[in-house]
């Protein structure tokens, strides 16, 4: 990768320091027709207690594959809220169910159905426990820091090792998680929580996850 579409942290931070006058800014992220990520950014006035505080929000779902061009527009309803661990502050990240104009759940809206069927087992109060494995890749296409026209030892120092293979990566990708867990990337169990507090937070999770590793300038 060039080093002109690296990220420059000290670029960006400039920018992250400015007085945002008691705004806040919500980032609105929704699984789009092909099974990945959308967002857009709104303002808000003031500090966000609950999704009760934010509006249902629309966008053009004929070019995210949700919806035909003649009728296109599918509304976003909030359902979570994250803690921004880019803009910082009190801005946030904000997990979105996607609906049809006729009310219906969108047919990405896989969520409307699980909470239907969780309703029905409160009782039980099920839990969730997922490990989440990615692989690192440099712009060359080989495995992250792997060894240049060659190949790494063994397996034995690399399980959980304390070296320097992802000191550069990690620690500043593990602060901006969102879930417990237990591990460090690229293989990361998350501890077991309530469904929805696992799924939500693995959507936004998904969302951290690129946007770190295109400010790594690398590829996954």
């Amino acid at each position: 990768m060039s080093a002109a579409y690296l990220h420059k942290p000290e670029l960006l931070q400039r920018y992250l320091q400015l007085d945002q006058g008691g705004k806040i800014q919500a980032e609105y992220v929704w699984i789009d027709g092909d099974g990945g990520l959308r967002c857009k950014t709104t303002t808000v006035n003031k500090t966000v207690k609950d999704i009760g505080d934010l509006r249902i929000w629309d966008f053009d779902g004929s070019s995210t594959n949700q919806a035909p061009g003649h009728d296109s527009d599918v509304y976003l309803r909030p359902a979570a809220i994250f803690k921004d661990p880019f803009r910082g502050g009190d801005n946030i990240l904000v997990l979105a169910e996607t609906y049809n104009n006729d009310g219906t759940p969108n047919k990405t809206n896989y969520r409307h159905h699980a909470k239907k069927i969780m309703e029905q087992v409160t009782e039980i109060e099920p839990w969730f426990g997922l490990e989440q494995e990615y692989t690192l890749f440099d712009v060359d296409d080989k495995p992250y820091q792997w060894p240049k026209g060659g190949f790494p030892g063994p397996q034995g120092p690399y399980y959980c090792g304390v070296g320097t293979l992802f000191r550069s990566s990690s620690p500043n990708y593990v602060p901006s998680r969102l879930l417990p867990f237990n591990g460090t990337p690229p293989r990361i169990p998350y501890c077991p929580c309530p469904v929805f507090t696992e799924f939500d937070s693995l959507g936004c999770e998904i969302l951290t996850f690129y946007r770190y590793r295109d400010w790594q300038g690398l590829c996954a």
